[in-house]
């Protein structure tokens, strides 16, 4: 639209408090990031240029740090880290993999009663940035099946998708809840030579359309602008972490941290977006 742009007034939930933190922070920082030394008038060093080099550099600080933030930034910058704070158990072997699929499969609700597990699903792989490079496969399968347990199935060391997994996952009675959860489950067909059509007809919820039925809206949804939108809270992407190698063995405690902290936030955004 041409013309100028309207600013973007901020939501009330924000409150004064974080309007005055941060006038505070920009009054604060030029005495402490930028020093203006002026000489000893004492000792006869005061000159008029001096002055005016001294008055120059004050009027040149206070010009660069005020800056207007935008709407967003203020909003960000006031909200606290969603972090996974429950039981992360890692898997990397086909014989520990079989087991742990077979519990979740023994914790399914009834299916006589039409009751189904929703879980929050991921996939993670090395992201290349080489020009004509071939797509790693898909390394890791992360689900979180409540608000205190997360799995994190290592596929690299196993080296193939163990049945029992297999089996877990295209279950019709557990409802795959992720953000452009059916480009997933294509990578995972493309990856292992399996059929994907029926288990995301039946058993794959996407939260981007969910929301944006919810909300009426027609976003393109990242996982952490959903989060930041519908839980209020935002999620840590790290770069260094989330394009590190994912084929490594074993992960490092960040990386198990990051893909839990994913998981964790689809099912909360699974459970906030089907209320009501």
């Amino acid at each position: 639209m041409a013309g100028r742009s309207r600013k973007r007034l901020l939501p009330d939930w924000i409150g004064e408090k974080y309007t005055r933190k941060i006038e505070t922070e920009d009054t604060s920082k030029c005495s402490h990031e930028t020093r203006v030394q002026v000489p000893n008038a004492s000792a006869g060093q005061t000159t008029d240029s001096t002055r005016k080099t001294a008055k120059a550099q004050l009027i040149k600080c206070s010009m660069s740090e005020k800056h207007e933030l935008t709407a967003s930034e203020i909003i960000s910058s006031s909200m606290e880290f969603l972090h996974f704070k429950g039981s992360i158990i890692y898997s990397f072997n086909s014989a520990d993999c079989t087991l742990l699929c077979e519990d979740i499969l023994s914790m399914l609700p009834c299916a006589a009663h039409g009751e189904k597990m929703h879980v929050g699903f991921d996939v993670e792989w090395p992201v290349t940035f080489k020009k004509g490079s071939t797509e790693s496969k898909v390394a890791l399968i992360q689900m979180c099946i409540s608000t205190d347990k997360c799995y994190l199935f290592h596929l690299s060391p196993m080296q193939k998708l163990p049945c029992a997994l297999k089996t877990l996952i295209f279950h019709d009675n557990i409802i795959k809840c992720g953000i452009n959860i059916e480009a997933d489950f294509w990578k995972l067909g493309r990856d292992f030579g399996i059929s994907v059509v029926d288990v995301i007809h039946k058993s794959v919820k996407d939260l981007g359309k969910l929301a944006n039925a919810k909300l009426k809206s027609a976003e393109r949804w990242s996982l952490d602008g959903l989060t930041r939108n519908v839980l209020r809270k935002k999620l840590d992407k790290n770069t260094d972490i989330r394009c590190g190698n994912w084929d490594n063995y074993p992960l490092s405690e960040d990386q198990k941290q990051y893909a839990a902290d994913d998981v964790y936030a689809c099912l909360l955004l699974a459970n906030h977006l089907m209320q009501g």
